[in-house]
């Protein structure tokens, strides 16, 4: 029984071991696997490893290739650059020499040519006054009645008179003599500052020329001398102030703006306002209240007192609507600029003495134009240059209130010249009432003057003026009055040069 305890106790402790062994052996297994997998990872850990110190010997290699590659050129540019400056720099030291020497020369022969110009200058007026001394004393010598025609004391006239006012003992009946004959004919003085300094506008372009060609215009700039502006020239600023901005009474528009204001006023001096008609088919929006005139207001719906008239201004696109008056009044303001323009520019030559004198009384008409424009002179005019629309017949002045139209709202003037109003030629005059002067012409002045109607001789006159000679309202766009119904201010303008031509002529 002891053998077979024991060998039971020696069979169940070997399968015991078995069973252990057996364990272990899973165990192991299961390690191995685990570390097969750890050395697969690894394997491929290193395989990356490598790939990637292969890439980066790889970008290291070109890099260093580069890098030698860059300081190569950097060297041959440091090398090129310094070689191209210390030659630059020798150029620009020989340059800088022979300017110093060229200047040295120009102020050598510039000081030369001073004191030449000095010299002859001084030699010059040597002589002047040489022959000024001499013409004093030859015209000392002379009869007190002797005329000196210059521009500073002959003074000629829209009539036939002349007066020379040098001998200051003749002073009072010079001025006498330069009463006026009536307030449509004046003497035109030209012993005034006035006269100067309206010289002084016509030889704008002139001095401009001469300062061009003078001796130091090689050592000038290559552009042409500006042409100074008319608000910096001493005539055509003082006009400007005295009848062209009370002429277009723009501080009384109250349908424009202040930048508006500046605007119209820049482009009358530039010359740049434009003046168009309102078509015939607009005549009826031209007449609404709702459209008054932009400068002084007027919205009345008559055809009389329609606004025919749009004025543009640069770079503005809005259209400004003009009534008659204010048209008239508009363009007799341009046509004084582009007078004063058209001297200043040099366009019309005032190089003699009757050149001289015939654009002064050119001037002193223009602005007798703006006097009358601003002074509502043009409201009467020739019935013909009136709108087509019904216009009620200007009444006689021995008619009775009675025959007046009812609702007339034209301004009427009466007609001037005899007591019954009547202008025709060839009619006697009646006799002035006591203590009324007699005018040698009669009525016939003031009739022609104002643009009314004489005879059929003045009738054809004045409208052959007014086809020929419309005005340039815009500087630029010239209308005739057959183009435009209505075109008042054109006839009105015309009368006016007529009524001045019959008092030349006369």
């Amino acid at each position: 029984m002891e053998d077979v305890q024991r060998i039971s106790a020696q069979l169940s402790e070997a399968l015991n071991q078995a069973a252990d062994q057996d364990v272990e052996l899973r165990r192991l297994r299961r390690a191995l696997e685990q570390a097969q997998l750890e050395a697969a990872e690894v394997v491929k850990a290193k395989e990356e490893l490598t790939k990637e110190r292969e890439k980066l010997a790889a970008d290291l290699a070109a890099a260093q290739e580069a890098k030698l590659r860059a300081d190569n050129e950097l060297a041959d540019l440091s090398s090129g650059l310094l070689a191209d400056a210390g030659e630059k720099v020798r150029e620009a030291n020989v340059r800088a020499a022979e300017a110093e020497q060229r200047a040295k020369d120009i102020d050598a022969r510039r000081a030369r040519q001073i004191a030449e110009m000095e010299e002859n200058h001084a030699q010059q007026v040597a002589v002047l006054q040489a022959m000024i001394a001499a013409e004093a004393e030859s015209d000392a010598a002379a009869a007190p009645e002797t005329k000196v025609d210059n521009y500073i004391t002959h003074i000629p006239s829209f009539g036939t008179r002349e007066v020379d006012l040098t001998d200051n003992d003749d002073f009072a009946e010079a001025l006498e003599a330069a009463q006026w004959t009536s307030p449509l004919r004046p003497t035109a003085r030209t012993d005034l500052p006035d006269f100067k300094d309206f010289m002084a506008l016509a030889g704008t372009a002139a001095s401009l020329q001469q300062q061009k060609d003078s001796f130091l215009a090689p050592f000038q700039r290559s552009s042409t001398p500006r042409m100074p502006h008319l608000s910096t020239i001493r005539f055509a600023a003082r006009t400007i102030a005295e009848d062209v901005e009370p002429t277009l009474r723009l501080d009384s528009a109250v349908h424009l703006s202040w930048l508006v204001r500046r605007a119209w006023y820049g482009a009358v001096v530039d010359g740049t306002l434009l003046i168009e008609p309102v078509s015939t088919a607009l005549r009826a929006w031209a007449t609404r209240p709702s459209n008054p005139c932009c400068l002084c207001g007027e919205a009345r719906t008559t055809p009389q007192y329609a606004r025919l008239y749009s004025v543009k201004l640069p770079k503005d696109p809005t259209d400004y609507i003009l009534g008659l008056e204010c048209v008239v009044r508009v363009r007799a303001a341009c046509e004084y600029i582009a007078f004063l323009r058209s001297l200043r520019d040099g366009v019309r030559k005032v190089d003699t003495l009757e050149a001289a004198l015939a654009a002064w009384q050119e001037c002193l008409k223009l602005r007798e134009e703006m006097f009358w424009s601003r002074s509502s002179g043009f409201f009467a005019m020739k019935r013909e240059a009136v709108d087509r629309a019904y216009v009620p017949p200007t009444p006689r002045v021995n008619e009775s209130p009675s025959s007046l139209p009812e609702n007339l709202e034209t301004p009427i003037l009466p007609q001037l010249g005899d007591k019954s109003g009547n202008l025709d030629e060839g009619e006697p005059e009646e006799e002035h009432t006591q203590g009324e002067p007699a005018d040698p012409r009669g009525g016939r002045l003031a009739a022609d003057a104002l643009g009314i109607s004489n005879g059929t001789k003045h009738k054809d006159q004045d409208a052959q003026s007014a086809r020929e000679g419309s005005p340039v309202g815009s500087h630029g766009t010239s209308r005739s009055p057959a183009d435009v119904d209505g075109d008042a201010v054109s006839e009105s303008s015309a009368s006016m040069r007529s009524a001045h031509s019959s008092y030349d002529a006369e």
